[in-house]
């Protein structure tokens, strides 16, 4: 990932969560039977920010490395807890690749 786009990313984390946030919020298939507004943020919030702390290095797309822990035990406590609250494998995996969309958004502007 190159300098330039790795300052983006760590400057705009808060566009990022917002506009993920503003993303779910207005998706039709939103469980808010299950979820708080305050919960899915708190969510939102700690996987947006674990990732975009870990996207430096000469490693990034080595997935095995130490430094992507963090991330991964935040998306399995995400995983373990929406299953508990009833959510399906599917909704889990929706709200994790919504955040592409964001990341996305924030980066052609």
């Amino acid at each position: 990932m190159s300098f330039n786009t790795l300052k983006l990313l760590q400057t705009q984390k808060k566009n990022i969560l917002e506009i993920w946030m503003r993303n779910q919020l207005s998706d039709d298939g939103l469980r808010e039977d299950l979820i708080s507004n305050e919960e899915l943020r708190g969510q939102s919030e700690e996987l947006i920010s674990s990732l975009v702390a870990n996207l430096a290095g000469d490693d990034l797309l080595d997935f095995n490395a130490d430094r992507w822990d963090p991330v991964i035990e935040i998306l399995g406590g995400i995983a373990i807890t929406r299953a508990r609250q009833g959510f399906s494998p599917r909704e889990t995996g929706r709200f994790v690749h919504s955040l592409k969309e964001a990341l996305l958004e924030v980066l052609q502007q």
